[in-house]
């Protein structure tokens, strides 16, 4: 059974575009005007004291003083615009940008594969759906920007048993009192899924695959360096000396020979590389015997021909063999 939460638990917030909407609809950002006191003339309100004076001998510009004012004094310098009105106006842009970028369809999209349908009889092919699901998702992030997407999304390509374990509370969904932690959580329906649907030890099996993994005598040497790493990223605990040695044990008699002639690497990375080197230079060299072993092809005998006498003889009729009198 799957974990319930009334509507107490969760508290609803409104989002950013109707409070923005709300907000400027009553006006509560706008400040009640002030008045703003006049420009001061400088021609005619009075001066406390005169300026110094810099008109020195040496100067070239006898009128100019020191005062070096970068505004021009017969110029009124504007006000600054109101800062609420400024941080109104760029609320709005921020929410108008935001709202664009999220419905906006991207122009180039990369053809992603569909996942595969999940029917829950199979525990091994649960995480190769949800790989797919999550390619998906990275690339179309503008459409499974939240969780209900995404949940949708993984749940259409349920059928089977997967897909009648989250019959019941689909089928109540418009009951917020009835629904369930992972119908507003992607992590927590995958955690549903994989506590039902997925091995119920996932550290033991993967441990037990990796002792149990070997390379076939007719098999390619990277066939079986793709399922070692599929099963590594799973186990816990295995360092790279650990894991060379697991690889080394499933490699084939013949390419473990060759490399004891070279001597074998201690790291993983340069293990793989070593053994494939070897492995693609034996069926280079079977393809080679299979190429020389074949026979050559004869000549195409020509046809046998009867001699014109044969032919004659053999046309006309037998005569019978009268007795001797």
């Amino acid at each position: 059974m799957s974990s319930r939460r009334g509507p107490d638990m969760v508290n609803q917030f409104r989002s950013f575009s109707s409070r923005h909407i709300d907000t400027s609809a009553s006006g509560s950002l706008n400040p009640p005007n002030m008045p703003t006191p006049p420009p001061r003339d400088s021609a005619s309100a009075p001066l406390d004291h005169e300026p110094p004076s810099d008109d020195d001998p040496g100067d070239d510009d006898p009128g100019s003083n020191g005062n070096r004012n970068p505004f021009n004094n017969d110029e009124c310098v504007p006000l600054p615009p109101n800062p609420m009105m400024a941080l109104a106006d760029a609320v709005r842009s921020l929410a108008d940008i935001t709202h664009r970028n999220l419905t906006s369809k991207p122009s180039q999209r990369t053809k992603v594969q569909e996942p595969d349908t999940f029917d829950g009889t199979d525990m091994c092919k649960l995480r190769a759906f949800i790989v797919q699901c999550e390619l998906n998702f990275q690339d179309r992030p503008c459409a499974f920007w939240t969780d209900c997407a995404k949940f949708t999304f993984a749940q259409s390509y349920l059928k089977g048993m997967a897909l009648e374990w989250f019959e019941p509370d689909l089928l109540h969904a418009e009951d917020p009192d009835l629904h369930p932690l992972w119908m507003n959580d992607y992590c927590k329906f995958l955690l549903e899924l994989q506590t039902n649907f997925g091995p119920h030890d996932p550290v033991a099996d993967t441990e037990h695959q990796l002792d149990n993994l070997s390379m076939k005598d007719s098999q390619r040497i990277n066939k079986y360096i793709v399922e070692f790493n599929c099963i590594a990223l799973q186990v816990r605990g295995y360092r790279d000396g650990a894991l060379c040695h697991h690889f080394y044990s499933g490699l084939l008699d013949r390419i473990k020979d060759k490399i004891a002639h070279v001597g074998k690497p201690a790291m993983l990375i340069e293990l793989h590389i070593l053994s494939q080197g070897i492995n693609t230079c034996y069926w280079e060299r079977k393809s080679e015997i299979t190429r020389q072993a074949k026979p050559t092809n004869p000549p195409p005998s020509k046809p046998h021909t009867s001699s014109p006498a044969n032919s004659a003889s053999s046309s006309s009729p037998a005569r019978p063999l009268t007795e001797a009198r």
